[in-house]
């Protein structure tokens, strides 16, 4: 067979694929969504969901001002989206409530005086279901280009 014959399907197949691979990533980056929440207190807290359902619900949560609450487990580091916070919600953990148990309750800023007791004197197993969050908003948080 004569290997010029080859070397166009060849790159048929690669281009293909590379536009196929470009297309799954662009698909892979829209379940990536960002919603704010806020506790009695009126602080705020930034969290970030990953999967296609949860932002689903977290979109129908606010069109329909449903009276739910946010939970999930903490991640004891800053992320760029959650300042002032030195933690925030794991993407894959995060879902919401109506009621749940007492023992996983605490503010935004209690969690945050307390950072280091998460996981041993409050919030077991670093399980946090702030009773008195309120969905308010998705955001766009701006990403920050490196100079």
């Amino acid at each position: 067979m004569n290997a010029n014959k080859l070397v166009a399907p060849r790159m048929l197949c690669c281009a293909v694929g590379m536009f196929s691979t470009l297309a799954l990533t662009d698909i892979a980056s829209s379940t990536e969504a960002y919603f704010q929440f806020k506790d009695f207190d009126s602080n705020t807290f930034v969290f970030k969901l990953v999967d296609a359902s949860t932002i689903k619900e977290a979109r129908e949560i606010l069109a329909k001002k449903m009276k739910v609450h946010v939970m999930g487990t903490l991640e004891k580091s800053s992320v760029s989206y959650n300042t002032p916070w030195h933690y925030h919600l794991k993407p894959e953990t995060v879902s919401f409530f109506e009621v749940t148990s007492e023992a996983c309750d605490s503010t935004i800023k209690d969690v945050e005086g307390r950072l280091s007791e998460a996981g041993e004197e409050i919030l077991p197993e670093d399980f946090w279901c702030p009773w008195s969050s309120v969905l308010t908003k998705e955001v766009h948080p701006v990403s920050k280009s490196k100079k």
